[in-house]
């Protein structure tokens, strides 16, 4: 029994350091059932294993099953974990509080000279919990504060050098924000281009009034502005605008101007009202929450944590595990992000959907193949979980991987017991529909497969799994971009009730 919860010097590797200062003093470790004692040298302490020097030789304990008497027993201060967070601390700090609160645990925050931050977390009854630094955001490479093989957790929206140890918190896109007394819903990246040059400088030129339109820009947020920039949607010289200092600012004068426009992340809307974005090919796509979580959106991306490649403390791995639950998810929420947790939607509410369909109908695009998706559609529910794929590969994408996971979690707790799960598989357009069709349901296989490997064995055999592919029968947006192609390619989740 303890004697399973020892193991010899092989083990051992696992451990990290012991903190600086401690000494080589005696101790006992008991175990918390009462019926074995180990007495040795404290060798090293990472505030999960203690790994003692014993008669029998170094042996290493879980913490969790045994109490520590000694001198050797390490001090509340030594065991506190350490490390740092990378990133936006309007993010961090708000998680690292919630995170706080559900272990029961206070949180001290604390400035130095220079604007940097630290936060002490501490209980009552554990004493220091962790010290956390707040390292500032560079802009220009996020995860440099990684390299250099400390404790770092980098939070941020640019693209992760390594995918398999990122995962995504929230969703976040570029939209145009306009007054929501301003008539005008819609816009494409074309027009928007051209406001921002200049050659637009007239409402009536985006279908409303015969109104000069005021053009704010906003001069915070880096990584923002280089998005911007990246996509051919930053200001040009000359243009003349209304500058801000920080986003928040510019959303809600924007909000209050009903000539207003600007680019503004979704997360930083507040009241302003987000337009919808028209492909070239006249479908619409509305910026919401629903959109974002199903990647269905263009422009849309993630805000991600990255975790270096070495073993954490133990409260920092809590910390990344944490950020999956709803607590978590309801701080990204408040924070103005779309949250990763699994949304509903019925046919009903997706009548752009359907006028999308009926304009590819008869291209290549056989009639049956629109009535037979509608007919499993008609009464059922589509999850915002969708699933997409890394760039030329079989490999699910970092957005993807977080939804199998929580999908996977849902479908064991049950959540959809009683209804058929309709996997249903689409292509981009190109190429010929049949062996789009034949690509598509092979994705959706796939998907399937990510379920079960993401459940433990056999859990998900009770599962009324339907896998279809239907090609390019309900394009999301007009292929105008090579991105807009991969908001294409998918696979959607359905649920419906069983037929009694």
């Amino acid at each position: 029994m303890f004697r399973s919860l020892l193991c010899r010097t092989g083990l051992a590797a696992l451990l990290l350091g012991a903190p600086a200062g401690l000494a080589a003093q005696e101790l006992t470790l008991s175990a918390k059932s009462g019926d074995l004692k180990v007495e040795g040298t404290l060798l090293e302490y990472d505030g999960e294993f203690y790994r003692v020097e014993t008669e029998f030789g170094p042996l290493t304990v879980d913490a969790r099953t045994v109490d520590c008497a000694g001198d050797g027993c390490p001090t509340p201060q030594e065991t506190s974990a350490r490390f740092a967070i990378a990133g936006d601390s309007t993010v961090a700090l708000p998680l690292i509080e919630a995170f706080a609160i559900y272990q029961g645990a206070e949180v001290e925050i604390i400035t130095g000279a220079e604007g940097a931050q630290t936060v002490e977390i501490a209980s009552e009854a554990a004493g220091p919990l962790a010290t956390i630094e707040l390292a500032p955001q560079d802009d220009g490479d996020p995860y440099s504060a990684m390299r250099d093989g400390s404790d770092t957790l980098v939070f941020s929206t640019l693209q992760s050098p390594d995918p398999a140890r990122t995962q995504v918190i929230g969703l976040d896109a570029v939209v145009v924000a306009a007054s929501d007394v301003n008539p005008v819903d819609g816009i494409t990246m074309d027009q928007m281009r051209r406001v921002l040059a200049g050659e637009i400088s007239n409402w009536k030129d985006l279908g409303g009034s015969d109104s000069a339109l005021t053009l704010h820009v906003a001069n915070g947020d880096g990584s923002f502005q280089d998005r911007l920039a990246t996509l051919g949607l930053a200001p040009q010289k000359g243009v003349a605008v209304q500058e801000h200092a920080r986003l928040k600012d510019m959303a809600d004068v924007v909000a209050n101007d009903p000539f207003g426009i600007a680019v503004l992340p979704f997360s930083q809307l507040r009241t302003a009202r987000p337009m919808g974005l028209r492909g070239s090919c006249g479908m619409y796509n509305a910026a919401k929450a629903f959109t974002l979580q199903s990647g269905s959106y263009p422009m849309t991306y993630g805000l991600s944590v990255t975790r270096p490649a070495k073993r954490m403390p133990l409260f920092a791995r809590e910390f990344l595990e944490f950020l999956r639950s709803p607590q978590a998810q309801a701080v990204m929420t408040d924070l103005g992000f779309a949250d990763m947790g699994i949304a509903t939607l019925g046919l009903d509410e997706q009548g752009q959907r359907l006028a999308n369909s009926l304009m590819i109908i008869g291209k290549e695009v056989p009639l049956s193949d629109v009535r037979e998706m509608t007919g499993i559609m008609s009464g059922a529910k589509r999850l915002s979980a969708t699933f997409r794929f890394q760039p030329g590969s079989t490999r699910l994408d970092a957005q993807s991987r977080e939804n199998a996971e929580h999908l996977a979690a849902g479908l064991i707790l049950g959540n959809y017991a009683d209804k058929i799960v309709y996997l249903m598989g689409f292509s981009d357009g190109d190429g010929r529909a049949r062996q789009n069709k034949s690509l598509s349901k092979k994705r959706a296989e796939a998907v399937q497969a990510a379920l079960i490997a993401a459940a433990p064995d056999g859990s998900l055999e009770d599962v009324d799994f339907r896998v279809h592919g239907y090609g390019e029968a309900s394009p999301l947006v007009c292929e105008d971009t090579a991105a807009d192609a991969e908001i294409n390619r998918r696979v959607e989740v359905w649920v419906k009730d069983r037929e009694e």
